[in-house]
């Protein structure tokens, strides 16, 4: 059976595609596991939400890569993701966003209201950073974020 010589070339570059995304996952730099407890206020979360980890700085020989680590309304969370759940955290400095909504976005909604100070749903507007070296493997880190003040009591 003879293939044309475009059909030959599209079937030659789908497999190395292939090959190469196979791969991938392969070369993935050192990652590391960290967990720890994030409060509101000094005490529990309304609902569950997410810590993002993004990068300001990646330690020497490092991407940047963001991750992020979902909690519970204890405000504990131990599966740090980066490229696989729970596959841990690049080495880095990071500033921390954390997002935990009571009304979330929605395209045709209401607005979104947040649990949590609005400056820490953004990395660019929060003031939390963290440095994760090989030797915070294991640590457990604790944060505490000011509650979103017009739904105070």
């Amino acid at each position: 059976m003879a293939f044309s010589g475009h059909f030959a070339a599209y079937l030659a570059v789908s497999i190395f595609l292939m090959l190469v995304s196979e791969g991938c996952g392969r070369d993935r730099p050192r990652t590391v596991k960290i967990d720890g407890r994030v409060t509101l206020d000094q005490g529990d979360w309304p609902a569950s939400g997410e810590i993002l980890f993004l990068p300001v700085e990646p330690a020497a020989g490092y991407p940047r890569h963001n991750a992020v680590a979902k909690f519970a309304t204890d405000g504990a969370f131990d599966r740090v993701t980066t490229w696989e759940e729970g596959d841990g955290i690049v080495p880095g400095t990071y500033r921390i966003a954390i997002t935990c909504w009571k009304t979330p976005p929605q395209f045709n909604g209401p607005p979104p209201v947040s649990w949590v100070d609005q400056r820490y749903i953004a990395g660019s507007t929060s003031d939390k950073e963290v440095e994760i070296t090989i030797e915070s493997s294991g640590e457990s880190f604790v944060w505490d974020f000011p509650g979103n003040k017009s739904l105070r009591k």
